[in-house]
């Protein structure tokens, strides 16, 4: 229990800086990255960034407890410079890095990094994606509630590939299946879905 309390403090600590270093040039942000990356992680800039994504959690992550806080960081670390170099592959590492950490049972729903998660996929739609990585997104949108960008991403899939339009009427079906007060929420009304519904079927 202390172990994650001060895992939580730590994320909190550096969660709340990632706007300014979102802020700070590509200069002054290749000025700052060793220490950030020391001061959170414990580990030398270098080092981490030449190890693959696997390699990576094994590394920063304490199994027995779950706690993916270090190397989600490296995560979160990543995509920002991936962000600011316009770099593909690091944005797309950054988010294998989250993806792997899925599938080693962390929670993103309720986790601190849930944001972090969702900005990574949000750039990565941003790319000509494979369908197969598209479908993730939409997959883990969906997961999360964020059935908006869901929506794009299913339909996006269904319109370059008939495939998918099964997957994107069940969509519709799911979301009709929601509270009045869930869809409202998320800037749909019911009618918008029954419509769409119905030009899919014709």
């Amino acid at each position: 229990m202390i172990k994650n309390d001060l895992s939580d403090k730590i994320v909190a600590d550096f969660l709340m800086k990632v706007p300014n270093i979102e802020d700070m040039d590509l200069e002054d942000f290749r000025n700052n990255i060793i220490e950030i990356y020391k001061q959170y992680t414990g580990f030398n800039y270098d080092l981490l960034k030449s190890l693959p994504s696997q390699e990576l959690i094994n590394l920063l992550t304490n199994e027995r407890i779950k706690d993916f806080s270090r190397v989600l960081i490296v995560s979160t670390l990543l995509f920002i410079e991936g962000i600011k170099e316009e770099n593909y592959a690091k944005i797309n590492k950054s988010y294998e890095i989250f993806e792997l950490s899925l599938d080693r049972d962390f929670d993103v729903k309720d986790s601190q990094f849930k944001g972090e998660f969702i900005k990574i996929m949000d750039a990565l739609r941003e790319y000509e994606l494979p369908d197969e990585l598209q479908h993730k997104l939409f997959t883990y949108y969906k997961d999360l509630n964020e059935y908006v960008k869901a929506e794009d991403a299913i339909y996006e899939l269904a319109e370059n590939n008939s495939h998918y339009t099964s997957e994107l009427i069940d969509f519709y079906s799911y979301l009709l299946a929601l509270d009045d007060e869930i869809l409202e929420a998320n800037d749909f009304t019911r009618e918008e879905i029954q419509e769409q519904l119905s030009e899919i079927n014709n």
